[in-house]
């Protein structure tokens, strides 16, 4: 019989790691209306920026992971899928093939970037993230996490824009998405 016991105790951490994992993730009900930090140069190009509406035409260094996190930490590396692409928005994975990242909508030049992107998991999260580059190399400046998408550039452009985005917060450990 210890093995049901030891079934029930695990059972039950997993089941308190995912409730504290979905509550660390989720946008509180307060954040509504909350100050939004992105990079003033972004904010400055908001308007300028290219829109990107695939993946293929985002930096391949950003489409892949290959990029500078905020504290000088390589990204782990990351697949995203098209927008509007198959991929695993769950935390029950259909297909391991697929990623777990999806692309929204991008806008991008030949040094900024504003990435709006959705992640699956134990949450279903999107996310926002704002990069800059500096010779050949891109660094995440900034990202910002919420409970909606944002769809559409001009969309994305009015969000970096606005002083405060209702249901989004800035992420303060970016690294852990990337």
């Amino acid at each position: 019989m210890p093995t049901i016991e030891v079934f029930v105790v695990v059972k039950s951490i997993l089941l308190t790691c995912a409730a504290c994992v979905v509550s660390a993730l989720a946008v509180p009900a307060g954040a509504q209306g909350v100050a939004l930090h992105p990079p003033a140069a972004l904010v400055a190009a908001a308007g300028e920026l290219r829109p990107i509406g695939t993946l293929g035409d985002l930096p391949a260094n950003i489409r892949t992971g290959v990029f500078t996190l905020p504290g000088g930490e390589k990204a782990g590396g990351w697949v995203l899928a098209e927008p509007g692409g198959r991929w695993n928005p769950t935390d029950t994975i259909v297909d391991p093939s697929l990623p777990s990242r999806r692309m929204i909508v991008a806008l991008c030049n030949a040094s900024l970037c504003a990435l709006s992107y959705e992640r699956g998991g134990i949450a279903h999260v999107y996310y926002v993230a704002g990069f800059a580059r500096t010779g050949s190399a891109w660094k995440l400046e900034w990202l910002a996490s919420g409970n909606h998408s944002i769809v559409g550039a001009s969309a994305l452009a009015a969000f970096l824009r606005a002083p405060s985005s209702s249901g989004y917060r800035d992420d303060p450990n970016p690294g852990r998405d990337c």
